[in-house]
């Protein structure tokens, strides 16, 4: 079983916000203009970047959708998301 070797790379936050990724970590992820990241702040100074997209911003991207078009109340948005949460919690057991 081959596995990639871990390195670390540091890198500098621009004035205007942009993160420039090292060259080799670019080409040995194939991470080109536009790729997407997810940034996961796990507290304590530390993050986790990740070109796979959150699963629970693509369920609040679809439930956003759902209310714009359904005319739903903030209360009932609420409901409905308690409601997801309580299914997820529950299929993870």
């Amino acid at each position: 079983m081959e596995t990639k070797s871990k390195l670390i790379f540091q890198v500098r936050v621009r004035c205007d916000g942009k993160i420039i990724l090292p060259k080799e970590p670019r080409e040995r992820n194939q991470i080109r203009q536009g790729t997407r990241f997810t940034i996961h702040d796990l507290g304590g100074d530390v993050m986790v970047m990740s070109r796979v997209c959150s699963r629970l911003s693509g369920i609040a991207d679809q439930l956003a959708n759902e209310w714009r078009e359904a005319d739903m109340s903030l209360e009932s948005m609420l409901d409905d998301l308690r409601q997801v949460r309580k299914k997820r919690h529950s299929s993870r057991r």
